[in-house]
């Protein structure tokens, strides 16, 4: 019955039990068909990882200052988050709909947490168990990191302790209770600790795709982890897990100059790809190029940033489609080969870890360190022979790499919570606000407006959904979201 166990944790945490008895009737078999370590790690790629087929969050695109709607006679898709209203998960036409990744999420973690706990039984069975234990550490991480990003506010040390993060289920057993909402500082501790028991058990192990977590993942998410907390001790230990990365010597940059424009760049057997799972929704389905359908496009806000004269990136990465804009040809064609894609939410690329370190080493003090870390990414994305100029200053140094991030890492989830952290930086904090322009049947009705976030936090933040408050009977508190307003012409 051990299947059994996180489909009834979905079902209580989102009070889904008009859709529990399906579940039930399906995965009610009795699970001691697991009888090898082999069988544990079928679970854990069926159950723990997200599929390669699956569009999880492709809405991350669409609600920072990357993306605008293409003008045309529709209604585009994941308008909601687009224009930050109160509740973004609606539909074309208006009408509310469940939010389905609170629920996949959770349902992720179910199964995660029966995995871990059921590892314990193949204890002696050497490396194959140091794997499915170690990636299941490294994936309950991660799914928290996202969760506590979307649904909770961006950590502060100042108030990590008071705010309210997201609930932390850590057992796969039932247990008869409401549940609340752990406070930052405790959600961001057990992602801490998942990853670096994650990157225990799996030192040494081999790793056989790229779709599957090794302990350089796990140290490349480490990294990502320390730099959103902030502080001295966070910053020395980004760089410390960068630099266990980079040591491997199992990664490459990718020289931009030696790449043929409007070819993948990113792909699953890049030198630069460290992990990957889920879909490429960046692509597809929010920048398809296709006159037919809604589609978002670029703005000139990002690529009025890149250097068109010597930042290959510009003419490698971005298309100019007729009738269309301005989109994505970073990743894939417009056919992808799903052997061959990589997620643009969830992935962990070699360029992320020569920014997270060279960003703390920055706050750290250690300016020229920083300058040299920048000048060996940068020096693969522009022209050969360029004569890069990157700043000293402190201060100008923070400017630079706050926009290297956004040229280097658009489009691969990152943007959005940068901009959450930003406004809380302990040091350097930067704000700011975004337009997005309304057009409904092709004509200008004029803009929503997401205010600073010093202004309005809680635009910042996802709402808790409704059926997950009301089925813990009011004991996880909800998120204060009014929503943008729409500001007519």
């Amino acid at each position: 019955m051990r299947k059994m166990i996180y489909v009834l944790w979905l079902c209580c945490l989102g009070g889904l039990f008009s859709a529990c008895s399906g579940f039930l009737e399906e995965y009610s078999q009795d699970l001691t068909y697991i009888q090898t370590v082999d069988d544990l790690n079928e679970l854990l790629v069926g159950s723990g990882y997200i599929s390669n087929t699956s569009d999880f969050l492709p809405m991350l695109h669409v609600m920072d200052d990357d993306t605008e709607y293409v003008r045309k006679p529709t209604t585009p898709g994941y308008w909601g988050f687009h224009y930050w209203l109160a509740n973004p998960f609606v539909s074309s036409a208006g009408v509310e709909q469940k939010d389905g990744v609170w629920s996949t999420f959770y349902k992720y973690l179910a199964a995660i947490n029966v995995v871990m706990t059921k590892a314990e039984d193949f204890a002696s069975e050497g490396e194959a168990y140091r794997k499915v234990k170690g990636e299941a550490y490294f994936l309950r991480g991660m799914d928290y990191f996202y969760l506590v990003n979307l649904y909770a506010k961006p950590y502060s040390a100042k108030t990590a302790a008071s705010e309210l993060g997201v609930p932390l289920k850590l057992t796969e057993y039932v247990e008869d209770k409401h549940y609340v909402r752990a406070s930052l500082a405790e959600v961001y501790a057990s992602i801490v600790s998942d990853l670096k028991s994650a990157a225990v058990y799996l030192e040494g192990t081999t790793q056989t795709t790229k779709r599957r977590a090794n302990v350089d993942a796990v140290r490349a998410m480490l990294s990502r982890v320390y730099l959103y907390m902030a502080g001295e001790e966070n910053w020395e230990n980004c760089v410390a897990m960068c630099d266990s990365v980079l040591k491997s010597k199992r990664y490459d940059l990718y020289d931009i100059n030696e790449h043929e424009p409007k070819k993948d760049f990113i792909f699953l057997d890049s030198p630069e790809t460290i992990f990957t799972q889920g879909k490429c929704s960046a692509r597809n389905p929010i920048f398809m190029g296709q006159s037919q359908v809604a589609t978002y496009m670029l703005t000139q806000d990002l690529l009025g940033r890149y250097d068109a004269d010597v930042d290959l990136r510009y003419s490698h990465w971005f298309n100019n489609v007729r009738n269309i804009g301005w989109i994505w040809m970073k990743y894939s064609p417009l056919t992808p080969v799903v052997s061959t894609m990589v997620s643009s939410e969830f992935l962990l690329r070699l360029p992320e870890v020569y920014l997270n370190k060279a960003e703390a080493l920055i706050m750290l003090g250690r300016t020229e360190e920083a300058v040299e870390v920048l000048r060996a990414l940068r020096e693969k994305r522009l022209v050969e022979g360029t004569m890069d100029v990157i700043p000293s200053n402190q201060k100008d140094l923070v400017d630079f790499v706050r926009l290297e991030r956004r040229l280097e890492l658009c489009g691969e989830g990152h943007r959005w919570f940068d901009l959450r952290r930003y406004a809380v930086h302990p040091t350097f904090p930067e704000e700011k606000e975004i337009i997005h322009e309304y057009v409904n049947q092709s004509a200008r009705i004029g803009y929503y407006r997401l205010a600073p976030y010093s202004e309005n936090s809680g635009n910042w933040v996802w709402p808790i959904p409704e059926y997950a408050i009301t089925f813990n009977d009011g004991t996880l508190v909800a998120n204060e979201r009014d929503g943008a307003p729409l500001v007519e012409y």
